[in-house]
């Protein structure tokens, strides 16, 4: 098979390729733009705005008129942008407060529909010059679509520039298939992680307790202070084991240690053995603002076991959720039905969120996804409830604009997914322990996580963990209704064999380290620009590696001496940023801090939480993503995904949320199962695997064209993909990939048919490797190949890739 290659020559080449102005907006093109003289003042070139709205709230900026935006069309809009104005809100918080400070706001919308609709919608607020780059895909049915800009806030000064709007996918295509010889292979594989074993309890000398002798009993109305009892004995006396009586036992006193009902706190050599118990977990999380309340919490423990038993919430009584109907949409509100109650039994319950779903196949991944937050934070914009029947709600939103602008998109006879919880509980939490094993368990639902492992933690497992709804009961619509596992801050060595995630609502693996973006004060100080995690998360004597803010390395890594508080009223006026409502901290550095002409990132290197085995496992019906792994060492092999978001390697800071991930290495994808993966798409691309960093932007886009080997080293081989929704991969700031005999079937029509359905998109890399790949014959699939950015690809290799001209049959 013929092979292509682009090396550095052909880079120089092709560089020339597209003018420095190609899709640059003249603002004094009457025919193409709008512009509003009563904001806003055009440049003599046409190429910036000067905006000013003196008297009123709220004023348009710009419009670029129907006709630009073509149907079934990715775009990038890319500008800079300046505010003058100052500001103090938390953007974080946009989707569950009103806005209070000056802000530019961007989005597509049809000319005939004043109502923002989904495929972009964002504000932009920064008082230093931004860049902004927005990837937007303009579907079928939006012939009339226009891209504008208003400005919010009395008062609000600043600057729009360069506003550029180029068709996104890339410079260059190549056809998947060719013939003619095979070209050079990758240099090095990638070999995943290290195989560990994660020590068992040893402690044969150690009494086996009974927990029925301390009152834990199937008769009792509450076992909490009764488990208490006999965990204290088992800790005290260096018990072997303790041994649950069979039956349903029901535990729910809020009172415990840091919120938990269970603690095994300093346990050494310890086995809990459930014994096939069912354990029944309420309380009225309601009363607690912060979802800290643990089922088990385990802290500094070593070589401790929990297994054989089940773990349920008390559905009779307070259902996590419920699949509903909108059965009728009057301005603010909306009348829900729950389709699998007659008498839904919790009358004064929460509506933290809903989602759109499919009621015959029940699955929350659907392609015209819409979702609505309501009271999503507990106590925090509450919507008012009427019950206008045993089974039927009336909702009235008592939120900010940026949800009631949403209000169109309900539509009577669809189906969603409500829930009464989000971040409000957690089944295990494990911290500061090591050699910790979660073995034979079944996790039927919780209202918030299935397991949080963080600080410091070091070899643990879960085998045979089963995270699913009981059979026969299809009321049952979630399991997990914040993410389903996440690991951060740890010591390295996870493993999850054996195990069935399903039903959860967020995302079913989240793997990460943190990062702190930060500037540089002195010759041995910074100060934060996002702590968001907190500043329990660094501590005197770490150290610390400094990143410019692409993030390409700086060399420096300095001890961390000290970290304190900075008053807000303390920090300087012309700062070029924004703190919003957190906290900004000075942290001091034995060693001299590096110099950048940009901000600084920061990793905390003593943290490697990477090193992670994920074998065997099923991921099925999740509505965040199957795997978000930013971490190094990582095998995943033999497992299947199916209707989840995607496939994510990812790291990335923003000055306003998420500041996650340190960058990847070193990682085998092998043998899996890809299926119906990401319908409704974390980006226009809508790619089942994505490989991509981000930088200084609101989550989760990119502004700023990233350090290439900021993922490095991924091996992705014999997996199959049935069913993608648009591109199999989109590849940027990496270095190594290689793609290789993987087979692509797709025989699942879809509402809207990307074009560019099965390709692959390369930006901002070197040495990446498409090679030996089947597809089978589908109509579905019309001219795969790979889109790369030729002035910033270096060395893709596509090589050897074949069609089968059998056609898989097509699903109904």
């Amino acid at each position: 098979m013929k092979s292509f290659c682009i090396t550095t020559l052909l880079l120089a080449l092709f560089s020339v390729y597209a003018s420095p102005d190609e899709g640059m907006i003249d603002f004094n093109d009457a025919p193409a733009v709008y512009v509003n003289p009563e904001v806003a003042r055009i440049s003599p070139d046409g190429h910036a705005l000067e905006i000013n709205l003196k008297s009123k709230k709220f004023a348009p900026v710009f419009i670029i008129k129907a006709g630009m935006l073509k149907c079934n069309t990715n775009y990038l809009i890319s500008f800079r942008y300046r505010i003058d104005s100052p500001m103090t809100e938390d953007i974080f918080m946009a989707i569950v407060k009103e806005p209070k400070d000056p802000f530019f706001h961007f989005g597509i919308r049809s000319r005939h529909d004043s109502k923002v609709v989904n495929p972009l919608r964002f504000r932009a607020l920064s008082r230093q010059m931004t860049n902004r780059t927005e990837r937007v895909f303009v579907p079928d049915t939006a012939d009339d679509f226009i891209f504008h800009c208003d400005a919010y806030g009395t008062g609000t000064r600043g600057v729009i520039e360069d506003l550029r709007i180029q068709p996104a996918i890339a410079d260059k295509f190549i056809p998947l298939f060719q013939s003619g010889k095979a070209g050079t292979g990758p240099l090095k594989l990638p070999t995943g992680a290290k195989e560990f074993e994660v020590a068992k309890p040893n402690n044969p000398n150690g009494e086996v307790v009974d927990a029925e002798k301390f009152g834990v009993s199937p008769g009792s109305s509450d076992n909490t202070a009764a488990i208490r009892k006999a965990l204290d004995y088992c800790r005290k006396e260096n018990a072997a084991k303790l041994v649950l009586p069979k039956g349903t036992l029901r535990f729910g006193s809020p009172d415990g240690p840091d919120g938990s009902v269970m603690t095994f706190h300093g346990f050494r050599d310890f086995e809990f053995d459930g014994n096939g118990a069912f354990l029944q977990f309420h309380t009225d999380l309601r009363k607690q603002e912060k979802g800290q309340w643990n089922y088990f919490d385990i802290r500094n423990s070593e070589r401790l076991r929990l297994r054989n038993f089940s773990v349920d919430w008390d559905w009779e009584h307070d259902p996590i959720g419920a699949m509903v109907e909108v059965v009728a949409v009057n301005g603010e509100d909306v009348d829900f039905r729950f389709c699998d109650y007659k008498y839904f039994p919790r009358r004064d319950f929460r509506i933290a969120e809903v989602r759109r779903m499919n009621p015959e196949t029940r699955t929350f991944l659907v392609e015209d996804a819409h979702h609505h937050h309501y009271e999503f934070y507990n106590g925090k914009r509450i919507p008012q409830i009427t019950w206008l029947s045993d089974n039927t709600v009336r909702v009235k939103d008592n939120g900010g604009i940026w949800e009631k602008e949403r209000m169109h998109l309900f539509k009577p006879g669809t189906f969603y997914r409500l829930l009464q919880y989000y971040y409000d509980a957690r089944v295990f939490h494990n911290a500061e322990s090591s050699d910790i094993s979660l073995e034979d368990i079944n996790i039927y639902s919780v209202p918030g996580f299935m397991m949080q492992s963080r600080d410091r933690v070091k070899n643990w497992q879960l085998v045979r963990v089963r995270v699913a709804p009981p059979a026969g009961k299809p009321e049952r619509v979630v399991t997990c209704t914040a993410d389903t596992y996440d690991h951060e801050r740890g010591f390295g060595n996870m493993k999850m064999i054996d195990c069935l995630f399903s039903f959860g609502h967020d995302d079913a693996i989240n793997m990460l380290e943190f990062n702190y973006p930060a500037v540089k004060t002195g010759t041995y100080t910074v100060r934060t620009r996002n702590l968001k995690t907190g500043p329990d998360t660094l501590r005197p004597g770490d150290p610390i590696e400094f990143r410019c803010g692409d993030w390409s390395p700086t060399g420096v890594t300095a001890k961390l001496e000290s970290i304190r508080p900075l008053n807000q009223e303390a920090q300087p006026k012309n700062t070029p940023w924004v703190q919003y409502d957190r906290k900004s901290w000075e942290l001091t550095f034995a060693d001299p801090v590096p110099d950048s002409d940009t901000d600084l990132v920061m990793i905390n290197r003593a943290y490697h939480s990477g090193n992670v085995i994920i074998r065997n496992c099923t991921f099925d019906n999740i509505a965040g993503r199957g795997l978000l792994l930013q971490v190094p060492d990582a095998t995943i092999e033999n497992c299947r995904y199916r209707f989840v978001n995607g496939f994510n390697i990812r790291s990335g800071y923003t000055f306003r949320a998420w500041t996650e991930g340190a960058g990847v290495d070193n990682v085998v994808i092998r043998n899996c199962t890809f299926e119906h993966v990401e319908p409704n798409g974390w980006d226009a691309l809508k790619s089942t695997f994505v490989v991509n960093g981000y930088a200084l932007a609101q989550d989760p886009h990119s502004d700023r064209k990233l350090y290439r080997g900021l993922f490095s080293n991924i091996l992705l081989e014999n997996n199959t993909f049935i069913d993608t929704f648009g591109m199999a991969a989109y590849i940027s700031s990496a270095e190594n990939v290689i793609i290789r005999n993987n087979t692509f079937i797709d025989k699942t029509p879809r509402k809207q048919e990307l074009p560019y359905r099965g390709s692959f998109l390369v930006e901002n890399s070197k040495n990446i490797f498409i090679l030996d790949n089947r597809y089978e014959k589908s109509d579905f699939v019309r001219n795969p190949g790979v889109y790369f950015n030729p002035a910033d690809v270096e060395n893709l290799v596509v090589s050897g890739n074949r069609l089968n001209e059998q056609k898989e049959p097509v699903s109904k």
